[in-house]
């Protein structure tokens, strides 16, 4: 059995999917690459190969974590709205808020929030897209929504990321 054949079926064991494993598989060989100069033994880097993707899997399991209770939280959030039907001047009161907050934001912070929320597009679309990595749309998306938090109620917030969309906002002014 060659390397990458050994190292796909270690990272398939672990990761949660065949795009997972092709990442996870890249990013090794990619470190390696970066690496190899330094290495005494090019002959058998498959122990350092396991070691990287040991690493990245950690990684890969500690952001799907911290996804898992950003989620929770969002539940929680949702759970304690009372309501998420506002009045048409409390839905324009927030279209205005939130206006003001996306203007605040550097042009490509708001181009990666308006594609996500517009658009539907994964954190991997967008990096297509706009030639980044996916991790780079991901901080991104995570200081856009701060920077919500900061303009908008708690409320206003969960409107802004269920029910709103950022097409109903006109930025002609």
């Amino acid at each position: 059995m060659s390397t990458k054949e050994n190292l796909y079926a270690y990272v398939k064991k672990f990761a949660s999917s065949s795009q997972d494993v092709e990442d996870i598989m890249q990013q090794c060989y990619i470190r390696l690459w970066l690496k190899i100069d330094d290495l005494n033994d090019t002959q058998n880097v498959l122990p350092l190969l396991y070691t990287y993707a040991k690493n990245l899997l950690i990684d890969a399991w500690r952001k799907q974590s911290a996804e898992q209770k950003n989620l929770q939280e969002y539940g929680y959030l949702v759970a304690n709205t009372r309501s998420v039907s506002p009045a048409s001047s409390d839905l324009r009161a927030v279209q205005e808020q939130m206006k003001k907050a996306l203007l605040q934001m550097p042009e490509r912070r708001r181009t990666i929030f308006l594609l996500r929320k517009e658009y539907g597009l994964s954190s991997f679309e967008i990096a297509e897209r706009l030639k980044i990595s996916p991790q780079a749309v991901r901080r991104h998306l995570d200081e856009a929504v701060g920077l919500l938090k900061k303009h908008l109620t708690a409320a206003d917030l969960l409107l802004v990321l269920v029910n709103i969309s950022p097409a109903a906002i006109s930025f002609s002014s």
